[in-house]
Formats: structure tokens, sequence, C-alpha cells
């Protein structure tokens, strides 16, 4: 495209097309500006739409009620020299409302910045979306994502990649957040794959999990290289997956897991090896139909420089853990649901005592009445 004092109209009406793929490349001389040109769409029966465009073009486009791919790429080399007016902007947030009725959508991080600068609480509704692919960096993706969670109700498959490396000051960045978990991830969501994340500031030195996905974390890669603080909740938990994210945490201090434990014949053993980690609280909840039993799964825990523990176990559950010498904090809670129900046997109860072993170096200890029920604490511990 280049700069031209006479606004020129591309008119695409073509009934019968199903797949349009457009390429918009700027004048190397005048990438400092959006284009003046305007492309007019008719194409009722369109299927599969792509754009790469690096100059902002205006596309005046009718809705497509049979497009189920589109792809919208580019603009990234225009914000590095040009910022766009909100009208400008809006250009890609009119084209976004053209095709908010495709089930595969992908948008790159320039596509999603220039959308942030649109973006009025006017993103469109995705109804049929069940796959969203979304670049993003510290200052375009996250703040936008959540609009798109809350705004695609049948969403199964997030898809974020980094594409470029940012250096943002840190009052820029804007972080994942919202009031509320968005119903697509209560509901659908079974897979996110981020692609090359570093565990950035503005990426993930926070991350919360609180739904049941499906994370793709290659074996042998350091994913987040500087996650300090993971919070876990896992309904029907996977201690393999646990295992990887935790090796993909090579400086991880803090760790929150909640657990749903179910009666389950296969013996699941839980490996939290976290040499760097400082704080662990675990939350075991029993399955509330089978609360009078202890759990057969069993927690094994390597964490030499753990300063702070706290368990709430109801399930009794069997964890292994070895010494710590600079734990000064440690509670244990639980057990007095289980004990209302159901007597352990001696090796079970035994469980409770192991765990106090481990942590006979803290300085702050409090136990439950439930834990105190099951210990049977010897008088040489005390």
């Amino acid at each position: 495209m280049e700069l031209n004092e006479n606004v020129m109209t591309f008119d695409i009406t073509v009934p019968t097309l199903k797949t349009l793929n457009i390429y918009l490349l700027p004048d190397c001389n005048v990438n400092d500006h959006v284009s003046i040109h305007k492309f007019v769409v008719r194409a009722h029966n369109l299927e599969q739409l792509y754009i790469d465009d690096d100059c902002l073009a205006c596309f005046v486009m009718d809705e497509t009620p049979f497009i189920s791919v589109a792809s919208l790429d580019g603009c990234f080399s225009l914000l590095s020299r040009h910022e766009p007016s909100r009208n400008e902007a809006n250009r890609a947030m009119v084209l976004l409302r053209a095709i908010k009725n495709t089930k595969f959508l992908s948008l790159s991080e320039g596509v999603m910045g220039v959308l942030i600068l649109a973006f009025d609480g006017n993103l469109p509704t995705f109804p049929n979306l069940i796959r969203l692919e979304a670049g993003v960096d510290a200052y375009f993706g996250w703040k936008l994502l959540p609009h798109f969670l809350n705004n695609s109700p049948n969403l199964e498959a997030l898809i974020l990649k980094k594409e470029y490396a940012e250096g943002l000051p840190l009052d820029r960045f804007f972080y994942f957040e919202s009031e509320n978990v968005p119903s697509c991830l209560s509901l659908h969501v079974k897979e996110i794959k981020m692609i090359h994340m570093m565990g950035d500031l503005d990426e993930l030195e926070v991350i919360s999990l609180s739904c049941d996905f499906v994370f793709d974390i290659p074996d042998s890669v350091v994913c987040f290289p500087s996650l300090k603080t993971l919070h876990i909740e896992a309904v029907e938990s996977n201690s393999n997956l646990m295992q990887k994210l935790f090796r993909s945490c090579p400086v991880l201090e803090e760790l929150t897991i909640h657990v749903d434990i179910e009666l389950n014949e296969n013996v699941m053993t839980f490996d939290i090896t976290v040499p760097t980690l400082k704080n662990l609280n675990i939350y075991l909840l029993p399955d509330y139909n089978v609360n009078d039993h202890v759990s057969i799964h069993k927690f094994v825990v390597r964490a030499h420089n753990l300063e702070q523990l706290y368990i709430d176990y109801d399930t009794l559950a069997c964890i292994v853990m070895d010494e710590t010498p600079f734990i000064s904090d440690a509670s244990l809670d639980g057990c007095l649901r289980l004990l209302s129900r159901y007597k352990p046997s001696k090796n079970e109860a035994n469980r409770a005592v192991v765990l106090l072993r481990a942590i006979k170096n803290t300085r702050f200890l409090s136990l439950s009445e439930g834990v105190m029920g099951v210990s049977h604490i010897p008088l040489t511990f005390l």
C-alpha cells in the first residue's frame, strides 16, 4: 500500500466466496501512518478469512454467519512507529464484529494492541467461538484477555503466544485481572497452551489456576524461570502434570495447592520436589460421600529450604517429608470430621506423627483438635 492522496476503495463482492486471504504491505518509506484506503467485502457465504494488514486499512464487511476460521495478523510494525487514534484503531473492532460468529479465531499481538486502543467496553460476543489464539505482551494482551473470556461462553481452548519481548517499564504492565471467573473457564475450557512464555514479570510472577485445565508443558523445558508464587486448585488431580509444572519453576518460593481427594482404586503419589520453596500450603478436601476412611494417596515433599508450612487435611493422607532444618512456622489442621465418623488404625494415625518429626525444628507450631486426636504424640516429641 503506497501513500496516495487519492482514497481508493476496493470492492470485493463475491456471493459464492468461501475463502478470502488478504495481504496488505505498507510502503517501507511511509509506515508511520495508517492506510487511507478502504476495502468493502460482501461475501455472505464466507467460511475462512485471513488478513495480514500492517497498515490498518479500513475494512467494511457484511456479517459472516457461516464463518468458521478467522485470522487477523499484522499491525505490530505499525504500532512500533505510530499510535493510531481511537477512530483509526476502531477499524479493527469493526472488523472483529463482522466475524463474531467464527469458531476459531487467531489475533496477532499487533492486532491485540490495536484493539486495546479501540476498547471501550465494546468487545463483541462470540457465541460460537471454541478456540482462541491471542498474541500477548505486557502492554497489549493481558488487559483485553479477560474481556475475550467473558464474551466467549463456549470457549474450549485458549492459546497464548508471546511473539515479541518488549522492555516496558513496570508502570505500564497490565496483569490478567477479572472480578469473577469467566463462565467459559468454569464450564468448557479444557486446554490452555502458553507458547514462548518465559515467566517475565508481566506474564506469570503469580499464576492462579482455578479450573480443570490441561496445560501443555514440554518435558525438560524451563517454562517459568521467574515464577515465585503458584496457586493450584484441582478437582481431578493429575500428579504427573503437577510434577512437570513444578520442574518448570526453578525459583518457586510459595506454593498453594487445593486438592479434592476422591476415592480411587489407583494410589496416586504427588511429588512436590521444589528445592527453592519457602512457603507451602496444602489443602486436602475429602469426597463428602466417602469421608469415613483415610486417603490411600501419598504426598512426597522435598523442600529443604522450607520456612513455613500449612496443611489442612481432613483425609489423613500419607505425607512423607524430608526434615526441614530451616522451618520456623508450621500448622497442621483438619481431621476432626474424619474422627467423628471413623477411627484410624494405629498405622494410619502414625502418619501424623511421621509428619510431626519432619517439622520438629519449627519455632511456632499449631495443631488442631483433630490432629491432636489422631497423633497420639509421644512424650519425647513434646
